[in-house]
């Protein structure tokens, strides 16, 4: 075999081959993930599209905010009465009749909380029956819908938004037919921040729409798909290869017909190519990832890589930590895994409630306002008289036994009443029926009473492990 034979290159490009065993890389197209993601930025969204299309396609952003959602579900108790010791018969039928009306809002909370958090706002139309009242909440998409203060602004795109008394889905028509409703047929929950946004149409608006997180979130997420699309690519490109060689002596152009060198050479090339492509056609039926495919005198040297395949991207995880931070939803409790020990995610639940609570506060103010109009269109103004007293129990308790422990201690303190204790777990204040039924202390000694437990946190301040005193015996010296 010749010196020249033996010094072929390997060429990356097939058409560039000019060497017997060179070949292109055996390789499989981009993958459905990276061209979903590329799409992304083929896209133009306007408004609060963007929000959804970025909880479309997040995973950890989706996970957030459905966490965020949920525990905010598990705030809102239901709706209270304030009553006194005793229940009279108006009381005892408003307070029925808003058992009624919490199952069928109770499976919206979900959802309003999740499009609170996602889009900053969230619009509802409230269907209602004479006789009935409230009966259910459609919802009106808010990438599809604007709000205008008379009809005189309908597709007028300079006009200044100052009071939400019209709400019309599909204005221009472009979704569909425009339905135009009243104020006081739709509720919207929001944020309550007083901002200035420009909708859908660029038109100016003053206090009517709200930015959610994702607003601020935003740049951080399109930044976290470009380094996914980044990343996807040079990972598909950085997987173990195999190397397959083939025997190249059957190609030595000795052995091949022609009457030039030349000519025998191209014979042998011609035959090593078809070898080659026939091989790797059959590899193809088993694999899905790339290898090289070359008879056995072309040299591959490898490099190999400073990042492992199977590392991790810490640029992506930080994001991921911002996405968290900014919804609200502690990873803990999106993934499943603490990081922490159990005291440091008590603390973690402390600020976690205030968020929770806030937004979910929110939206057991409008939930009062519909108790209202529900108890109106069913029964007029019969109980007018009992709506100051109607309020909505929020409480969120993640370590009951914690907050049991706290209690016992603040009732060791003398500072406080049992109606006070009570509405720290969420519980309204005892009727009479109820002092009767109290369950008083038992008497044996399987748990702490509130006095030891109180005296157990004293004792905290102590050392958890016992303190040895040195002996007081001679050492042995060795």
């Amino acid at each position: 075999m010749s010196a020249w034979f033996k010094r072929v290159i390997l060429r990356q490009k097939l058409g560039e081959a000019t060497s017997i065993g060179a070949m292109q890389p055996v390789s499989t197209p981009v993958t459905r993930a990276v061209e979903k993601l590329k799409k992304f930025f083929e896209r133009q969204y306007v408004g609060k599209q963007l929000y959804i299309a970025l909880e479309d396609l997040d995973p950890q952003l989706q996970a957030a905010i459905s966490t965020a959602a949920m525990i905010i579900e598990r705030c809102m108790k239901g709706f209270t009465l304030e009553v006194g010791t005793s229940v009279s018969e108006d009381e005892a039928k408003v307070i029925e009749e808003l058992k009624k009306l919490d199952k069928i809002l109770r499976p919206y909370i979900y959802d309003i909380a999740r499009k609170i958090i996602r889009d900053g706002d969230a619009v509802y139309l409230v269907e209602v029956k004479k006789g009935e009242g409230i009966t259910r909440l459609t919802w009106l998409p808010i990438d599809q819908l604007t709000i205008l203060e008379s009809k005189d602004q309908w597709t007028r795109f300079n006009q200044t938004i100052q009071e939400p008394n019209w709400y019309v889905l599909n204005e221009t028509g472009r979704y569909g037919k425009t339905q135009w409703f009243k104020r006081d047929q739709v509720v919207h929950f929001n944020w309550g921040k007083q901002e200035k946004i420009r909708d859908m149409y660029n038109r100016l608006t003053l206090g009517i729409y709200n930015d959610p997180p994702l607003e601020a979130l935003s740049s951080y997420i399109i930044w976290k798909f470009s380094l996914v699309i980044n990343d996807m690519l040079w990972r598909e490109v950085n997987v173990p290869r195999e190397h397959h060689m083939l025997p190249s002596a059957p190609f030595d152009p000795s052995l091949f017909s022609g009457d030039t060198y030349e000519e025998r050479l191209k014979n042998a090339q011609k035959a090593a190519e078809n070898y080659l492509k026939a091989y790797v056609d059959k590899l193809k039926e088993r694999r899905v990832d790339r290898g090289y495919v070359t008879l056995d005198n072309v040299k591959i040297d490898v490099i190999e890589p400073k990042l492992q395949y199977t590392e991790p991207n810490e640029l992506i995880e930080q994001i991921n930590q911002a996405i968290y931070s900014s919804v609200g939803a502690p990873e803990s409790a999106v993934s499943g895994r603490a990081k922490g020990t159990y005291a440091s995610e008590i603390a973690v639940e402390s600020y976690l409630l205030l968020k929770s609570e806030f937004l979910a506060e929110r939206i057991a103010e409008k939930f009062i306002q519909l108790a209202k109009r529900h108890l109106t269109v069913k029964y007029g103004n019969k109980y007018e008289h009992l709506y100051d007293k109607i309020s909505y129990d929020v409480q969120l308790i993640f370590f009951p036994r914690e907050m049991a422990r706290t209690v016992a201690i603040l009732r060791e303190t003398g500072l406080f009443t049992a109606t006070e204790l009570r509405r720290m777990f969420g519980l309204p204040p005892l009727t009479e029926e109820q002092m009767k039924e109290l369950v008083g202390p038992t008497s044996h000694r399987h748990t702490e009473t509130s006095k030891e437990i109180a005296a157990t946190e004293k004792r905290r301040v102590r050392p958890d492990v016992p303190e040895t005193p040195h002996s007081e015996g001679q050492r042995q010296v060795t």
